[in-house]
């Protein structure tokens, strides 16, 4: 998806296209975060501005992901809204290293009169996702002893042993305690 940049103009130009879940290939990253399972819907709208390009866009779509917790996998669908300035780079070297505001997260360099809106569209999804993914909010987790869905089944070696790293400080006496 190579957006040649010399054909936008000052009018805004306007993308609309699904990328199946074949496009979605991560397989060579480790701490991949799902599995896009349903078409994802991208709208795209780009417009130049001086030497600047305002790119907005939209997406929105359907992804397997496993829950940090318990473990499980779950069904989440992701809709994101994004706006990003993409801009040459100005490179001073005498400047001085400023701290980036928020408004300059916004801004994306190019070097090129060309751009790859499936790098911008992958960014989006990763920025899109929660840190922490979670099947449900009050997910129980896996019980620390015996690694038991405490979402499906109760387990009842927690509450009566306790985690085993800690079992030595139950003996331990605090002065002034019988």
């Amino acid at each position: 998806m190579i957006l040649d940049l010399r054909t936008i103009t000052h009018e805004t130009r306007g993308f609309d296209f699904s990328l199946g879940p074949d496009w979605w290939n991560i397989t060579d990253q480790k701490d991949h975060p799902g599995d896009l399972c349903t078409p994802l819907s991208v709208h795209i709208e780009i417009y130049k501005t001086g030497e600047r390009y305002i790119l907005s866009g939209e997406i929105s779509g359907g992804f397997h992901m496993t829950c940090d917790r318990c473990l499980e996998s779950y069904h989440k669908d992701i809709a994101s809204e994004f706006q990003i300035i993409l801009t040459p780079p100005s490179w001073e070297s005498n400047k001085p290293e400023t701290e980036l505001s928020d408004k300059d997260m916004q801004v994306g360099f190019i070097s090129e009169e060309e751009m790859d809106l499936g790098e911008i569209i992958r960014e989006q999804i990763y920025l899109s996702f929660p840190i922490k993914s979670l099947c449900k909010e009050d997910c129980l987790g896996l019980c620390p002893v015996c690694g038991a869905n405490l979402n499906t089944r109760p387990c009842s070696c927690l509450k009566d042993k306790g985690h085993p790293g800690f079992l030595e400080l139950k003996r331990v006496k605090l002065e002034g305690e019988k």
